[in-house]
């Protein structure tokens, strides 16, 4: 048995739900919209979505319904998104700025070579090495 049928056999458990509530391929689509919100929308909108979809559905909706209804909405959302981006990304090229790949849930990434980050204090006293990596070994 894998860690996610464990850790979803152990989570109904302590919901007081018996084992087996979600089907296999309920389960794929569950996680598909999850990553499709995550990567379409905002990370943290993923799981906030999900827990929708099972207020939808502990209402009466059916699963199929639900999933179906706001996968169509995150579809439409990311395609905004990447419509807007692109039109942002070919204006900032033709005056010479370079593209950011990225997001307010995701690390900047360039087209151009980023310079050296790191090696100074921190408020708490550490350092950051390379790429704000924590030096002192502690894995705050």
């Amino acid at each position: 048995m894998s860690t996610l049928d464990d850790w979803v056999q152990d989570a109904a458990t302590a919901l007081s739900l018996p084992p087996g509530q979600i089907p296999a391929a309920l389960r794929d689509e569950l996680l598909d919209l999850t990553r499709d919100v995550a990567h379409g929308v905002t990370r943290v909108a993923g799981p906030l979505t999900t827990y929708l979809v099972g207020v939808a559905v502990g209402r009466g909706a059916a699963p199929s319904t639900a999933l179906a209804a706001v996968s169509d909405l995150a579809r439409a959302r990311a395609e905004q998104r990447t419509d807007g981006a692109d039109a942002a990304s070919t204006a900032g090229a033709a005056a010479g700025i370079p593209t950011v790949h990225g997001g307010p849930d995701r690390p900047a990434e360039t087209d151009t070579a980023a310079p050296e980050i790191g090696g100074g204090p921190l408020p708490s006293g550490r350092t950051a090495g390379r790429a704000g990596a924590v030096e002192d070994g502690d894995p705050r």
